[in-house]
């Protein structure tokens, strides 16, 4: 009987908690209190430490939000530049005289120069590189990078500017804007300018800047070089491998066609200059002999 008092002391003395009194049921039965509704989750006490929880949100999509960027790029814009058209509308004088045909798959572009007797100086020819530089590269199409090193990218019948008054200046513009773009040109024609021998230099550099020969024709009659220019030329011409340029029609090796005469270079003492640079460079240059069925 003690036993059973004790118990019984010691049931009463024990507080029943709140949530077991409301889950008890009517028959006395214990029944586990029902969770939470999902909007009404229990706050986060402070002995636990951190901030309340907050109910997570959708998934991110990674798009933009509506708003004032909505409508914004996902990557930045390239600026697209004028088009082909519109570069040939700003110097029309110029369009006339500078052709460009359509492309065509697996070739090189043909294009045509004539600027030939226009007066052009070296800041004219300066700007006139500035926009055909814009039009070669609007109307140049994507080729490989196989394609580029192989073949030349524009190939031109005739690059001429002739009779005008180039000097140092207008022509490293000019061989300049040629190589960037792989021009190979049949003949590059700049007779009666005022070329000296260090612009002759920078004609030297361009035709050697290509494993392909750039140039068939040089034409610098009348103009400023001297003889020292001429040895200069020479040699360059002579240690590039693609000169004399090899003709897989007539399989024979066709020399560079160079006309270089002028007041300095004229006459007996011209080919005695020729003959002399010849010797000190070991190559050779052919004067238009025939020899046989052979005519240089």
């Amino acid at each position: 009987v003690e036993e059973e008092e004790v118990e019984e002391e010691i049931e009463t003395a024990v507080p029943e908690p709140p949530a077991a009194k409301r889950a008890r049921g009517g028959n006395g039965d214990w029944r586990a209190p029902p969770p939470p509704p999902p909007n009404q989750l229990p706050k986060r006490s402070k002995a636990m430490g951190g901030p309340p929880r907050v109910p997570a949100g959708p998934p991110s999509t990674g798009l933009p939000k509506r708003g004032a960027s909505a409508d914004a790029p996902l990557t930045p814009s390239v600026g697209g530049g004028s088009s082909e058209a519109k570069i040939r509308e700003e110097h029309p004088e110029w369009a006339s005289r500078c052709v460009i045909d359509p492309p065509k798959p697996g070739q090189s572009q043909r294009i045509s120069i004539s600027m030939a007797e226009v007066g052009l100086g070296d800041a004219e020819v300066t700007q006139w590189c500035e926009w055909m530089d814009r039009r070669l590269t609007a109307e140049r199409p994507p080729v490989a990078a196989a394609f580029v090193s192989n073949k030349a990218r524009f190939k031109a019948s005739t690059v001429d500017f002739s009779e005008n008054k180039l000097s140092v200046g207008g022509v490293k513009a000019l061989c300049t804007l040629l190589e960037k773009h792989g021009v190979r040109s049949e003949v590059l024609r700049l007779t009666g300018n005022a070329i000296g021998n260090e612009g002759v230099r920078i004609i030297s550099k361009y035709l050697s800047s290509s494993s392909n020969a750039p140039a068939l024709e040089l034409h610098l009659s009348r103009n400023r070089l001297s003889t020292e220019g001429m040895k200069w030329l020479l040699g360059s011409l002579s240690l590039h491998p693609a000169y004399p340029v090899w003709n897989s029609e007539t399989r024979r090796f066709v020399p560079m066609w160079l006309k270089i005469e002028n007041a300095k270079l004229k006459g007996a003492a011209g080919f005695a200059a020729l003959e002399a640079a010849c010797t000190s460079l070991s190559c050779s240059a052919c004067l238009g002999e025939s020899s046989g069925d052979m005519h240089c």
